[in-house]
């Protein structure tokens, strides 16, 4: 006989529920195979409906979806409690403090007022909101100022272009020379 024992267990499906998934890496060969599978799978259960039956699984994904994205819309700041509010701005604060100083405005020769952050320059679209000066051409960023306008209250600077160059003349209006 020998010293070594072979059990051989038979789990079945039902009971592998119980135990919990190992997570893997979206970069990993194990969930790349994982997800072509899945994905081979739902093609094959979806070619083998029939017209109506795909008109209603759109119907009941399409209420999903749109149920889902209800529940998911941003809140004001003021729909919060006031707690919550004080805890946010007083992050805010901390994550825009080093932008604070890097803000200025400036006139441009045509008198118009434009807010100059790192090199870029932003146009004013409410009274508190900028937008960089070339949102027209598909630029992202923003800054919202508080009411007095002396700090950034929130500062995207994801830019899709480079910043402009700005002269300042002997009048003290700045002139666009590039960008």
């Amino acid at each position: 006989m020998s010293p070594y024992c072979s059990v051989t267990v038979n789990i079945e499906k039902s009971d592998m529920k119980n135990y919990p998934k190992k997570k893997l890496d979206k970069s990993s060969p194990a969930y790349i195979r994982q997800r072509q599978i899945a994905n081979a799978r739902k093609r094959v259960y979806l070619d083998k409906l029939t017209p109506e039956q795909r008109e209603i699984k759109k119907a009941k994904d399409r209420e999903y979806y749109y149920k889902k994205k209800n529940t998911m819309q941003r809140r004001s700041i003021y729909d919060l409690p006031e707690d919550k509010q004080l805890k946010l701005r007083a992050q805010w604060n901390r994550n825009t403090k080093k932008y604070r100083q890097k803000m200025k405005f400036i006139k441009l020769s045509d008198n118009r007022r434009v807010l100059m952050a790192e090199g870029y320059t932003f146009a004013q679209t409410t009274p508190r909101h900028y937008y960089c000066s070339k949102k027209a051409k598909g630029c992202k960023a923003k800054i919202f100022l508080n009411k007095d306008e002396t700090e950034m209250i929130l500062y995207n600077n994801e830019h899709n272009h480079n910043a402009p160059i700005y002269k300042l003349t002997n009048k003290g209006f700045y002139v666009k020379i590039a960008g």
